[in-house]
């Protein structure tokens, strides 16, 4: 009996000890913690294309960094880091082109356990245009001080008494005419009486833009680049309307139409007329939205 009482005796020590390993938690082990830091790029920003973003992170792990590389969206390795004793993991990224970008940081450790923080970019192109809105050019006057004239690359305007120290910039300017009724013309096609530019100013710059009627369908908004203003030029109708200069006059304008030009830089714009006002009398004036080329 004293046999049987010992055997069971081990018996039940032996059952203690597996409930007491049984109960016994375990810690599993845990992937990589990415943390972005305050210098890393905010998903959803938008960039200029030729600029340069950062990307950076604190990286800790219970195991031992295996690699750290930084990914796109077609999981491209851009970036591989040397693994130290550094948490921090910084890179600089520089788009080559236009377009939405997912940029990935992703972190393995020795035991493969990975990793993955993103962000997603949109990468535009800068603009290659100026635009001026609400640009006002007034009908002449005997006077000489209204402002007629315009310079597109600036959207600066003057008057026929700033017209020869300006004249290499002035591209265009307006008029009333008895049958072309509210008209723009070049510095060289400028013919009203008291503004025959070519004979006032001899020694100036007369430049002689020309103009273009837009395809039907083409509208000022939807023209959003350079490449589209020079596009609006080339596929529209030469405005000639059998005046001097041609197509270096464009005339019978109102509101909603909607102009191309080309300066005697080679700079190609777009106009369109926002209102007319008036007749022949002084203050008498249009309304100009402008883009052109920079």
């Amino acid at each position: 009996m004293k046999k049987v009482k010992f055997l069971s005796l081990i018996a039940s020590i032996a059952t203690l000890g597996f409930f007491a390993t049984s109960c016994t938690s375990t810690t599993e082990d845990t992937a990589p913690v990415i943390t972005p830091s305050a210098n890393c790029v905010t998903s959803g920003s938008t960039i200029n294309l030729g600029d340069t973003v950062t990307l950076e992170y604190t990286i800790t792990s219970q195991n031992k960094l295996k690699t750290v590389e930084i990914t796109d969206q077609n999981a491209k390795t851009l970036n591989t880091f040397a693994i130290t004793t550094s948490p921090l993991f910084t890179f600089k990224y520089a788009p080559t082109a236009a377009g939405t970008y997912t940029l990935n940081i992703v972190a393995t450790d020795s035991k493969d356990l990975k990793s993955t923080s993103s962000v997603t970019i949109t990468v535009v192109a800068p603009a290659t245009f100026s635009e001026y809105t609400t640009t006002l050019l007034y009908a002449p006057t005997t006077d000489k001080t209204s402002k007629s004239f315009i310079a597109s690359t600036t959207g600066t305007t003057y008057d026929v008494t700033a017209f020869t120290a300006n004249s290499t910039l002035i591209d265009f300017g307006y008029f009333y005419g008895a049958t072309g009724l509210a008209t723009l013309a070049a510095p060289s096609d400028y013919l009203t009486t008291a503004y025959d530019l070519v004979k006032l100013y001899p020694n100036a710059t007369i430049n002689a833009t020309t103009f273009a009627n837009v395809a039907t369908g083409t509208t000022f908004t939807s023209i959003t680049s350079a490449t589209a203003i020079q596009a609006a030029y080339t596929a529209g109708t030469l405005a000639v309307d059998g005046s001097t200069g041609g197509a270096t006059r464009v005339k019978l304008l109102n509101a909603g139409k909607v102009i191309a030009f080309k300066t005697a830089a080679g700079k190609y714009g777009v106009i369109s007329v926002v209102s007319v006002t008036g007749t022949y009398n002084a203050g008498d004036k249009i309304t100009i939205d402008v883009k052109v080329q920079k």
